[in-house]
């Protein structure tokens, strides 16, 4: 790889904005007409052909689209952005289409601040900072038959793997270290290669559907051979909790039993819309016996299945498992502990 394909983003954009500050200043000592070829050329330098007429363009306006040209450019080209192996995930990949890419950066200055100013104190703030830096950190890609790949089809199973993964590359070479409080006096280091995000049994497996990258079962029901389930992604999650404030707030009524487990019956959280969901709840009124039953066993298993623990050896080297409560809360995967600088 050429030095060029190693900078960041933001070092390319730093050096872009060098060169815009030299030309500004280098512009006050040049003619009139000069500068008027200058602005020309900029304008048909940046403009694409079914835009307005290059002459209408600003100064500006073409430099700020020269931005937006780089920023695609250094995504397309990978340049700070490292991809993370769909078979090191905790799903394991296999919910995902074949040939799915996810590649994450470095969280930025601007990143951090954001998820500093959280309120751990609300759950629903903590969702929304997590989103946060999955949204402007991780890149999905399909292969071309599946459509573009969103931050919002990431498996929600995985999202915890991505935001540790993301520390990482924040934080390299052991700097900033994460740690989990086994009581009073001792804690461990967080290695999220260490921790057991979900452990289906191997009962579940057997119904695996590569085709369809769901768990697919018989059902008695005449009018629906099978029933699928799938891994919720972080988009079908959003939808549910939208949904759920929106009815809440317009004191409308809705199907409380229905909506605990609707999200594991739906496929794209794209198809997702009012008119969609109340399908799919109208289509549950024909369910049979076993087939709540079985909802509730699959919606159980998984339920138990996702308990994330990491394992560590104790001081006699037996192996060892610990919730992740991480010291100095949630907000500690991405903020510097200065306990120790400030003797608190």
């Amino acid at each position: 790889m050429s030095d060029k394909q190693k900078k960041t983003i933001e070092e390319v954009m730093a050096e872009y904005a060098k060169k815009e500050e030299a030309q500004a200043k280098n512009s006050s000592h040049v003619s009139p007409a000069s500068q008027i070829n200058s602005q020309q050329t900029a304008h048909q330098a940046y403009s694409e052909p079914n835009e307005q007429p290059a002459e209408k363009m600003t100064l500006a306006e073409a430099q700020q689209a020269r931005r937006s040209e780089i920023l695609n450019e250094t995504r397309e080209l990978g340049l700070g952005w490292i991809q993370i192996p769909t078979e090191d995930l905790p799903s394991g990949g296999i919910f995902y289409p074949n040939g799915t890419k996810i590649s994450i950066r470095a969280a930025s200055g601007a990143d951090i601040r954001h998820w500093s100013m959280m309120d751990e104190t609300e759950v629903s703030e903590i969702d929304d900072a997590l989103n946060y830096i999955i949204e402007r950190c991780c890149i999905i890609s399909f292969p071309t038959e599946y459509g573009v790949g969103q931050w919002k089809d990431l498996k929600d199973i995985d999202r915890i793997y991505i935001i540790l993964a993301i520390r990482d590359f924040t934080f390299p070479d052991g700097h900033n270290e994460l740690k989990i409080s086994l009581n009073e006096n001792d804690t461990v280091t967080v290695k999220k290669d260490n921790i057991s995000f979900i452990n289906l049994p191997n009962w579940l497996l057997k119904y695996y559907n590569e085709d369809k990258r769901c768990f697919t079962f018989h059902s008695d029901n005449p009018q629906r051979p099978t029933l699928n389930f799938y891994m919720p992604s972080i988009g079908t999650v959003q939808w549910f909790k939208s949904y759920i404030a929106k009815k809440q707030a317009m004191q409308e009524p809705f199907d409380r039993d229905f909506v605990r487990i609707a999200q594991i019956l739906v496929s794209d959280y794209k198809k997702l819309s009012d008119k969609t969901y109340g399908e799919l709840v109208s289509q549950s009124m024909n369910y049979t016996i076993r087939d709540w039953s079985l909802i509730s066993k699959v919606k159980t298993t998984l339920e138990r299945a996702i308990t994330p623990k990491m394992t560590y050896n104790d001081n006699s080297g037996a192996e060892q498992e610990t919730p992740l409560n991480f010291r100095g809360g949630i907000k500690a995967i991405f903020t510097i502990n200065l306990d120790e600088e400030l003797g608190i």
